[in-house]
């Protein structure tokens, strides 16, 4: 029987801050938000503030990031949450935009591609059930 990792975000950091997220050069969820002055100290993967629930499993966190800020900041393909930002917001929210993430750990690479596909569409869902609606550049 395989034990489920526990679900930890990492703290809130600045969007161009995301690659001194511990871990961030592993698979993992991620959330995005939009903060105007600071980042609550609390990480709920349900706050209104979070404008996109995403996942990385075949390639890094790191690697994951930076396609959604080529979609989101240069309008280029590659991610559907970026270009679906970049239709939304532009530039103009840049510097309230903060990542949390969650890495599992103890799993085999399979088990753990499952598990973050599994608590990406979980969150996404419980999300979706608070505000009626899944987060706004959640739009594929």
């Amino acid at each position: 029987m395989i034990k489920e990792p526990p679900i930890s975000f990492s703290p809130w950091t600045p969007w161009a801050e995301r690659n001194d997220v511990a871990n961030a050069h592993l698979p993992g969820v991620y959330l995005l938000a939009h903060w105007e002055a600071r980042a609550s100290a609390q990480i709920d993967p349900l706050a209104q503030a979070i404008v996109y629930i995403g996942e990385a499993t075949d390639q890094s966190l790191m690697g994951r990031w930076q396609q959604f800020h080529r979609a989101a900041f240069a309008g280029k393909p590659g991610h559907s949450g970026g270009i679906a930002y970049h239709e939304q917001y532009g530039d103009e929210k840049a510097e309230e935009l903060f990542v949390a993430a969650f890495v599992p750990e103890g799993l085999s690479r399979e088990m753990r591609t499952l598990y973050i596909r599994y608590i990406t569409q979980r969150l996404i869902w419980d999300w979706a059930k608070r505000w009626a609606g899944p987060p706004p550049c959640n739009t594929k």
